[in-house]
């Protein structure tokens, strides 16, 4: 048995966020395989010919509120597998990566992130981060929008990403597991 950590990601943030989770994990968990694997390239968990995982972490960067295309493919494609009960379908966990401006914003969009996956998945937990967003990635027009038409209160840019509550996280699903794994 092996641990998926699985990701949709733009410009890489969620990617490197999902790669500190899948490192702790591997520590937390050694001697059980953890695979990080986009999710556009994640083979559909519920064929017989597919790998076998004991967990499940699925994170997605979030744009106009909701999870970019190969996260909510991802969740789709496998989401009545995952959603499922049965000794083989893997413990699930979600993340999202948003870049909310105010902490009640980043409350409200956890909160519906939180909803959406529940209604699709056996969702063991969620957990919204702020991410990393670079004005400068956005194409030119969405950028004269931003700067004319937007509050400067009602975005945020740069690298807001809390490693310590990230691995954190991490090491929390990781326990989880390993108390599935072995239990006392």
């Amino acid at each position: 048995m092996a641990v998926l950590v699985s990701y949709a990601t733009s410009h890489g943030s969620t990617r490197e966020m999902a790669e500190t989770m899948a490192r702790e994990l591997s520590q937390k968990l050694e001697p059980i395989q953890v695979d990080c694997i986009p999710a556009a390239a994640t083979p559909l968990l519920s064929s017989p010919k597919g790998k076998k995982y004991k967990a499940v972490v699925i994170g997605s960067a979030i744009h106009l509120g909701r999870w970019i295309a190969p996260g909510r493919r991802f969740v789709r494609q496998n989401g009545p597998y995952l959603s499922s009960a049965g000794p083989d379908v893997p413990r699930v966990w979600a993340f999202s990566v948003g870049m909310p401006p105010a902490d009640d914003d980043l409350a409200k969009e956890e909160a519906s992130m939180d909803k959406w996956l529940r209604e699709r998945l056996h969702l063991q937990g969620h957990r919204l981060f702020r991410g990393a967003f670079d004005k400068a990635d956005l194409p030119w027009i969405i950028r004269l929008i931003f700067t004319c038409c937007i509050p400067k209160d009602k975005t945020r840019f740069g690298d807001s990403r809390d490693w310590p509550a990230i691995k954190g996280w991490a090491n929390g699903v990781g326990t989880a597991v390993k108390e599935q794994a072995m239990p006392s």
